[in-house]
């Protein structure tokens, strides 16, 4: 189910114990009265989409990396840089310490 929560963030609930939701991370261009630039995003979206899920839930996430290569030489200062670089970052999750996880 997809949800517009406060300020109009999406919001991606589950359904029946399970979420499975897709996640394309590519640039995206943020224009406000004061300030355009370059960002990343998720789903176009800055912030990205809020994932709710109760515990016991199943999460599945399949990232899409939409950013394209790095360009080649040095960027300059406060410019978008290193595009291919990303990380997905959760609050809330109660995850090992040991092996890969955020």
């Amino acid at each position: 189910l997809l949800a517009c929560g406060a300020a109009g963030i999406h919001e991606v609930r589950s359904r029946d114990g399970v979420l499975n939701t897709s996640l394309i991370f590519g640039p995206h261009l943020l224009e406000s009265p004061a300030l355009t630039l370059w960002t990343r995003a998720y789903n176009d979206s800055v912030p990205g989409p809020v994932l709710r899920v109760r515990p016991g839930d199943v999460l599945q996430v399949t990232l899409i990396n939409d950013l394209g290569p790095d360009p080649e030489g040095k960027a300059p200062p406060n410019t978008y840089r290193l595009p291919n670089t990303t990380n997905l970052h959760v609050h809330g999750m109660h995850v090992s310490p040991l092996g890969h996880s955020d």
